[in-house]
């Protein structure tokens, strides 16, 4: 049984009510017979049915919304008797819509392009060709989609979506949970990767994680060079304005204080001086890097903390973690302050 599934939670609105609100319990999400990485999903006119772009597996699948809502709850495998219809655009779709015939619309990222087909059998109608630059790139695709053609349930973006993190905290065995790091800021400057800091080159990422964990083939010389090239061109998330600069500016003081020791380790263009350290949490990570940490909750390995202010808390490690027990309650607000600018 693989990993992820691919699945559409349906909410549906209350009697007078604009926009659907989830009511508790939430709902279950339906599971699809296939598809990989889901993009964007559309409602036919006379909503009845959805279709769903597949970026990952390079398809559009339709079926009634009816179906939408069902699960099997003895296990995690979709039902068989699913009546969805599999729609293969051989290229990365990236929005699908309907006319108001109720064909299917489906925007292409490479070639930019808009396919029309019929929505009961699938057939090809119309292939427009979008003007603009083609701006196709290597790196981008191996990431959001398989290498070697063969249909399994996860890709890069699966984890890392828009190169950032998926906000969870994962189970490996034997290696426990793992919190799911973000990839943008120039992750690879940050060698050695991964929490416990095991990988010491990006090609040595590429064998244990692409290769061996996601069953794809090894890039040649100039595919690992375009991948990279890829990842390192992520941008961190944009933050918002502090409203108060005054506690940035305290923050900022406390964080460069030696006395409490934040950028003995967290220091640098990339905030980190990439060390495999023992921070009080059990055994030796590896430094991560701070920026972009406002968008990056829940923090430490193990995704323990929920807010930057618990990271201060038991789970934090203590003051083998930054001497931080001497600190008021107003200045760990400060220090969290300046962290969010990060």
């Amino acid at each position: 049984m693989a990993v992820l599934h691919p699945a559409v939670t349906l909410f549906r609105p209350l009697p007078g009510e604009v926009h659907p609100t989830p009511a508790p319990p939430a709902p279950s999400p339906g599971l699809l017979r296939s598809g990989l990485l889901p993009v964007d999903i559309a409602i036919s006119p006379d909503g009845s049915r959805g279709a769903i772009a597949m970026a990952g597996s390079h398809e559009v699948i339709e079926m009634p919304l009816e179906q939408l809502g069902r699960t099997e709850a003895s296990d995690c495998d979709p039902p068989s008797d699913i009546d969805q219809l599999d729609v293969w655009v051989h290229d990365y779709p990236i929005a699908v819509g309907y006319d108001a015939a109720s064909n299917l619309l489906v925007q292409l990222q490479e070639p930019p392009s808009l396919l029309r087909f019929e929505a009961v059998s699938g057939e090809l109608l119309d292939t427009v060709l979008l003007p603009g630059e083609r701006r196709y790139d290597w790196g981008h695709t191996v990431f959001h989609g398989r290498n070697n053609g063969v249909a399994e349930a996860v890709v890069c973006a699966s984890c890392h979506p828009e190169g950032q993190d998926d906000g969870r905290s994962w189970s490996f065995n034997p290696t426990g949970l793992r919190r799911t790091q973000s990839l943008a800021g120039g992750v690879l400057d940050t060698a050695p990767l991964h929490w416990d800091g095991d990988l010491k080159t990006f090609r040595a990422f590429l064998r244990e994680v692409f290769v061996k964990r996601m069953g794809e083939s090894h890039p040649s010389p100039e595919g690992v060079a375009a991948f990279a090239s890829w990842l390192d061109a992520i941008k961190p998330v944009p933050l918002s304005k502090p409203a108060d600069q005054g506690a940035v500016r305290r923050g900022e003081a406390l964080f460069n204080d030696a006395t409490v020791g934040c950028a003995s380790c967290h220091s640098g263009e990339t905030l980190t001086n990439d060390q495999t350290v023992d921070v009080g949490t059990g055994k030796a990570f590896q430094v991560p890097s701070l920026r972009g940490l406002a968008a990056r909750a829940p923090y430490m390995h193990d995704g323990c903390a929920a807010t930057l202010r618990d990271r201060f808390g038991p789970c934090g490690g203590g003051d083998k973690h930054g001497v931080t027990s001497t600190l008021t309650p107003a200045q760990i607000d400060d220090l969290v302050a300046y962290l969010e600018t990060l």
